[in-house]
């Protein structure tokens, strides 16, 4: 996206997500490559607010099998607060199938009843890496792979929300 103070279109590339600064986001392809930046990136964690886990974004074969590579690192984590897991067990979502698969570094929740309502979407990594859309039914927002002060500030939040969430049974195998 061109900038008020790039001169050249080498300046705009510079701002790529690559590039590990402030990239804004403004369409769906912007978030899917923001999304596969960090997730493709992560080396020990992944914290994920999502509403629905966004099919056209995160229900993509090359991010499922860098998630689970990552899961399967010892000391490794991967955690999702999921407002409408309804929603993504109805619809069907390879990440559910992974989370299953590999329980014990794969978590889904649902957040407490007090933080369903939200409208953002927030990706943390490896407490530095952050993606945040205000409203994740909109794709803008801004994806930064190295801003640890945010990223951490973020994450705390998302510990605290993560404490009060609770497994849902919908996102749970099913023992018969």
């Amino acid at each position: 996206m061109p900038s008020a103070h790039s001169e050249t279109p080498e300046a705009d590339r510079d701002r790529s997500p690559a590039t590990g600064t402030a990239y804004e986001l403004a369409r769906r392809e912007d978030v899917r490559r923001a999304v596969r930046t960090l997730i493709l990136t992560a080396r020990r964690e992944i914290a994920l607010l999502s509403t629905a886990l966004e099919p056209a974004v995160y229900d993509d074969a090359v991010l499922l099998e860098a998630i689970g590579a990552l899961a399967r690192r010892r000391g490794a984590r991967v955690r999702a607060l999921i407002r409408d897991p309804r929603t993504v067990v109805t619809r069907g979502h390879r990440l559910v199938e992974l989370a299953r698969r590999l329980s014990s570094s794969v978590e889904l929740r649902r957040p407490h009843p007090e933080h369903r309502d939200g409208t953002e979407q927030i990706l943390i990594t490896d407490e530095s890496g952050i993606l945040f859309r205000p409203d994740e039914t909109r794709f803008h927002g801004r994806m930064a792979p190295n801003a640890p002060a945010e990223a951490r500030r973020r994450l705390r939040t998302f510990e605290e929300w993560w404490a009060l969430a609770e497994p849902d049974p919908e996102l749970q195998r099913l023992h018969l």
